[in-house]
């Protein structure tokens, strides 16, 4: 796409992108009078603007077009033009991608407001009520006075020290089989319990 305000040649547009890309002020100004209405243009797409991009994109795309005066290449026989616009499209395409993964990785509380409130209040809080938990030990404790002292041995071991079932068997000078039916037999009396 050839911009109709550029009234250049190829060759005398190669020289002054040339002249731009050694860091000359008054062809980067020139080239970006001359392209000013094509990165308007890419800046102001609708979906940039849907996104929350409309202020930034006019940056984005000025730093793209620095960026493509640096990277171009005359001898490849594309022109200008067309580089710059697809530079200009990707840069903005990559900014609207990067905010979506932003926003869907994150949460935002602010936004999610309902006429009661924020839809936080809304779910269940995960935190135990103090009162249960005071019962369910009462009841654990209740479940394990009524296990024989082996199986509270077995269990204390087990859970307690983090000890092997068979190392527990060499210390309560049984098989390894046996302390696995202890332990087996006695969750399941604890299960019933509770």
């Amino acid at each position: 796409m050839m911009n109709l305000c550029n009234h250049l040649d190829k060759a005398a547009e190669d020289a002054l992108i040339a002249r731009a890309a050694r860091h000359d002020a008054a062809a980067s100004h020139q080239l970006y009078h001359y392209y000013h209405a094509l990165l308007a243009k890419e800046a102001h797409q609708r979906y940039l603007a849907a996104a929350g991009l409309r202020d930034e994109a006019e940056g984005i795309a000025g730093l793209a077009f620095t960026e493509a005066i640096a990277a171009y290449d005359a001898t490849r026989g594309v022109h200008f033009a067309a580089f710059l616009q697809h530079r200009v499209k990707m840069a903005l395409y990559t900014a609207f991608c990067r905010l979506r993964r932003y926003l869907r990785r994150t949460s935002h509380p602010d936004q999610d407001r309902t006429a009661d409130g924020s839809l936080w209040d809304l779910l269940p809080d995960s935190a135990p009520i103090p009162e249960a938990q005071l019962c369910r030990r009462q009841q654990l404790r209740q479940a394990i006075h009524c296990l024989t002292a082996k199986e509270k041995a077995v269990l204390c071991l087990i859970y307690l020290y983090g000890l092997p079932q068979t190392t527990i068997a060499a210390r309560l000078h049984s098989t390894h089989q046996a302390i696995s039916k202890i332990h087996r037999r006695s969750l399941q009396k604890m299960r019933l319990m509770l």
